[in-house]
């Protein structure tokens, strides 16, 4: 008999597939959060005036853009602030 470290038959172990489940939701909630803003700004975008798909790309593309730049801050400022690790 060969010992497997209390690996199932995936190959991974318990709390590597709890782990891995957690960042899946974790990125699929973000995500969601996106599928769900893109349909009602198409459609509230199709009614102001002088709108064009190009401007909606901008803007859904500035908004990604702006969500990165601020993760980043949160992410440095307990560096910044000198937070003990």
């Amino acid at each position: 008999m060969s010992h497997d470290g209390g690996r199932e038959k995936s190959g991974m172990l318990p709390v590597e597939k709890r782990a891995a489940g957690s960042l899946a939701a974790i990125f699929g909630l973000r995500m969601l959060g996106l599928f769900m803003l893109l349909p009602i700004l198409a459609l509230y975008a199709e009614d102001l005036e002088g709108s064009t798909p190009l401007l909606m790309g901008l803007a859904l593309g500035y908004m990604g853009l702006l969500k990165r730049c601020c993760r980043f801050r949160l992410e440095c400022s307990p560096t910044v602030m000198g937070a003990k690790s």
